[in-house]
């Protein structure tokens, strides 16, 4: 079984609650959230300023380009990273 950070469970339960389908524990933290449809460009924008407002973080253009920034478990690690940072 994996182990889910907290950050992580955030970022499930934000994308179950935007989903048009059912998917109440069905959410992959190793799946592309764009690609798999979880959100589309638009949500993006809306994701980026739900997690900086929430984990009092900024993103920098650094992140936008990690390859583990569109994978829910990546983003994860993300923002936990920069938060030690901000500690």
């Amino acid at each position: 079984m994996k182990q889910y950070t907290e950050t992580v469970k955030w970022l499930v339960l934000y994308f179950e609650q935007r989903s048009d389908e059912n998917v109440d524990g069905k959410i992959d933290i190793d799946a592309n959230y764009l690609s798999d449809g979880y959100i589309d460009s638009f949500g993006i924008i809306e994701l980026i300023s739900e997690v900086e407002s929430n984990f009092n973080i900024a993103f920098n253009e650094k992140h936008f380009q990690d390859p583990k920034f569109p994978i829910i478990s990546g983003l994860g690690k993300i923002i936990d990273d920069i938060s030690s940072l901000n500690k």
